[in-house]
Protein backbone atom coordinates (compact mmCIF):
# COMPACT_ATOMS: atom_id res chain seq x y z
CA UNK A 1 0.00 0.00 0.00
CA UNK A 2 1.38 3.52 -0.84
CA UNK A 3 1.89 6.60 1.86
CA UNK A 4 -0.87 8.28 -0.17
CA UNK A 5 -3.43 5.03 0.77
CA UNK A 6 -2.11 4.57 4.06
CA UNK A 7 -2.45 8.07 5.53
CA UNK A 8 -5.73 8.29 4.37
CA UNK A 9 -6.65 5.04 6.24
CA UNK A 10 -4.98 6.17 9.38
CA UNK A 11 -7.19 9.56 9.06
CA UNK A 12 -10.43 7.43 9.09
CA UNK A 13 -9.26 5.24 11.62
CA UNK A 14 -8.95 8.90 13.53
CA UNK A 15 -12.10 10.12 12.57
CA UNK A 16 -9.85 13.29 11.43
CA UNK A 17 -11.39 15.21 8.55
CA UNK A 18 -9.30 16.28 6.34
CA UNK A 19 -8.79 19.73 7.42
CA UNK A 20 -8.65 18.77 10.64
CA UNK A 21 -5.69 16.91 10.45
CA UNK A 22 -4.24 19.68 8.34
CA UNK A 23 -4.91 22.21 11.14
CA UNK A 24 -3.13 20.09 13.28
CA UNK A 25 -0.11 20.16 11.65
CA UNK A 26 -1.19 23.49 10.72
CA UNK A 27 -1.51 23.66 6.99
CA UNK A 28 -3.74 24.96 4.73
CA UNK A 29 -6.85 22.83 4.17
CA UNK A 30 -6.14 21.16 0.79
CA UNK A 31 -2.94 20.12 1.51
CA UNK A 32 -3.98 16.59 3.50
CA UNK A 33 -6.34 16.07 0.30
CA UNK A 34 -2.81 16.75 -1.86
CA UNK A 35 -1.09 13.93 -0.10
CA UNK A 36 -3.96 11.77 -0.68
CA UNK A 37 -4.32 12.10 -4.28
CA UNK A 38 -0.78 11.79 -4.89
CA UNK A 39 -0.50 15.74 -5.73
CA UNK A 40 1.97 16.20 -2.84
CA UNK A 41 4.92 14.13 -0.77
CA UNK A 42 5.56 15.94 2.91
CA UNK A 43 9.24 16.65 4.05
CA UNK A 44 10.38 14.02 6.27
CA UNK A 45 9.79 16.33 9.29
CA UNK A 46 6.29 16.16 8.43
CA UNK A 47 6.38 12.42 8.25
CA UNK A 48 7.69 12.17 11.27
CA UNK A 49 4.70 14.39 12.80
CA UNK A 50 2.41 12.30 10.92
CA UNK A 51 3.99 8.93 12.26
CA UNK A 52 3.47 10.11 15.77
CA UNK A 53 0.11 11.79 15.36
CA UNK A 54 -1.31 8.29 14.18
CA UNK A 55 1.25 5.90 16.72
CA UNK A 56 2.85 4.39 13.75
CA UNK A 57 6.08 3.72 12.53
CA UNK A 58 7.65 5.54 9.61
CA UNK A 59 8.04 2.61 7.76
CA UNK A 60 4.77 1.23 8.03
CA UNK A 61 3.85 5.06 6.82
CA UNK A 62 5.59 5.47 3.73
CA UNK A 63 4.31 1.85 2.34
CA UNK A 64 8.23 0.30 3.47
CA UNK A 65 6.35 -2.39 5.87
CA UNK A 66 3.14 -3.85 6.63
CA UNK A 67 3.85 -3.41 10.54
CA UNK A 68 2.81 -0.73 12.30
CA UNK A 69 4.02 -1.28 15.53
CA UNK A 70 7.17 -2.35 16.45
CA UNK A 71 6.99 -4.75 19.46
CA UNK A 72 9.82 -4.01 22.45
CA UNK A 73 10.55 -5.79 25.42
CA UNK A 74 8.39 -3.58 27.25
CA UNK A 75 5.57 -3.41 24.71
CA UNK A 76 5.23 -7.40 25.07
CA UNK A 77 5.47 -7.41 28.30
CA UNK A 78 2.73 -4.63 28.95
CA UNK A 79 0.54 -6.85 26.07
CA UNK A 80 0.66 -9.84 28.60
CA UNK A 81 -0.13 -7.94 31.39
CA UNK A 82 -2.92 -6.42 29.83
CA UNK A 83 -3.82 -9.67 28.75
CA UNK A 84 -3.73 -11.43 31.89
CA UNK A 85 -5.33 -8.50 33.80
CA UNK A 86 -8.48 -8.70 30.82
CA UNK A 87 -9.17 -12.24 31.82
CA UNK A 88 -9.17 -11.39 35.71
CA UNK A 89 -11.64 -8.94 34.47
CA UNK A 90 -9.30 -6.13 35.56
CA UNK A 91 -8.43 -3.10 33.21
CA UNK A 92 -4.74 -2.36 33.50
CA UNK A 93 -4.80 1.65 34.68
CA UNK A 94 -1.44 4.33 34.30
CA UNK A 95 -0.09 3.53 37.93
CA UNK A 96 -0.46 -0.35 37.39
CA UNK A 97 1.43 0.09 34.45
CA UNK A 98 3.92 2.06 36.21
CA UNK A 99 4.21 -0.25 39.00
CA UNK A 100 5.13 -2.66 36.69
CA UNK A 101 7.58 -1.44 34.39
CA UNK A 102 9.14 0.02 37.99
CA UNK A 103 9.22 -3.91 38.75
CA UNK A 104 10.25 -5.47 35.36
CA UNK A 105 13.44 -2.90 35.09
CA UNK A 106 14.31 -3.28 39.09
CA UNK A 107 13.82 -7.19 38.63
CA UNK A 108 15.68 -7.43 35.40
CA UNK A 109 18.61 -5.55 36.33
CA UNK A 110 19.25 -8.46 39.38
CA UNK A 111 18.88 -10.95 37.17
CA UNK A 112 22.14 -10.32 35.34
CA UNK A 113 23.93 -13.92 35.79
CA UNK A 114 22.02 -16.79 33.64
CA UNK A 115 23.04 -20.06 35.90
CA UNK A 116 20.12 -19.59 38.19
CA UNK A 117 17.58 -21.93 39.19
CA UNK A 118 13.92 -21.24 40.22
CA UNK A 119 14.75 -20.67 44.02
CA UNK A 120 17.45 -18.06 43.04
CA UNK A 121 15.25 -16.18 40.68
CA UNK A 122 11.99 -16.00 43.54
CA UNK A 123 14.17 -14.83 45.93
CA UNK A 124 15.75 -11.84 44.12
CA UNK A 125 12.30 -11.11 42.44
CA UNK A 126 10.74 -11.09 46.25
CA UNK A 127 13.63 -8.84 46.97
CA UNK A 128 12.74 -6.69 44.17
CA UNK A 129 9.49 -6.66 45.10
CA UNK A 130 10.35 -5.45 48.28
CA UNK A 131 12.71 -3.07 46.95
CA UNK A 132 10.29 -1.64 44.61
CA UNK A 133 7.90 -1.27 47.52
CA UNK A 134 10.16 1.12 49.46
CA UNK A 135 11.39 2.83 46.43
CA UNK A 136 7.82 3.64 44.89
CA UNK A 137 7.23 4.77 48.36
CA UNK A 138 9.47 7.18 49.22
CA UNK A 139 9.40 8.17 45.12
CA UNK A 140 5.81 9.03 45.12
CA UNK A 141 5.70 10.59 48.45
CA UNK A 142 8.64 12.96 47.29
CA UNK A 143 6.37 14.14 43.87
CA UNK A 144 3.20 14.53 46.39
CA UNK A 145 5.34 16.97 48.69
CA UNK A 146 7.48 19.12 46.32
CA UNK A 147 5.58 21.67 44.78
CA UNK A 148 7.96 22.31 42.28
CA UNK A 149 6.98 19.21 40.38
CA UNK A 150 3.34 19.80 41.03
CA UNK A 151 4.76 23.44 39.07
CA UNK A 152 6.29 21.45 36.61
CA UNK A 153 3.73 19.53 35.62
CA UNK A 154 0.88 22.04 35.57
CA UNK A 155 2.75 24.27 33.15
CA UNK A 156 2.79 21.31 31.04
CA UNK A 157 -0.22 20.54 30.66
CA UNK A 158 -1.15 24.54 30.31
CA UNK A 159 1.35 24.52 27.43
CA UNK A 160 -0.43 21.37 25.71
CA UNK A 161 -4.11 23.21 26.46
CA UNK A 162 -2.63 26.31 24.85
CA UNK A 163 -1.50 24.61 22.03
CA UNK A 164 -4.44 22.46 21.23
CA UNK A 165 -6.84 25.98 21.43
CA UNK A 166 -4.83 27.14 19.23
CA UNK A 167 -4.76 24.28 16.50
Amino acid sequence: MEFKDRLKNLRKEKNLTQIELASILHYGYTAIANYENGRNQPRINDLIRLANIFGVSLDYLVGISDVKHYMTQDTILQENIAKKTYEKGMELTLMDKLIICFLYNTSKSSLHTKNLNQEQINKILLNAEQQCYVEFSKRFYIFLKDNSFRKIILTQIQNELKQFYLQ
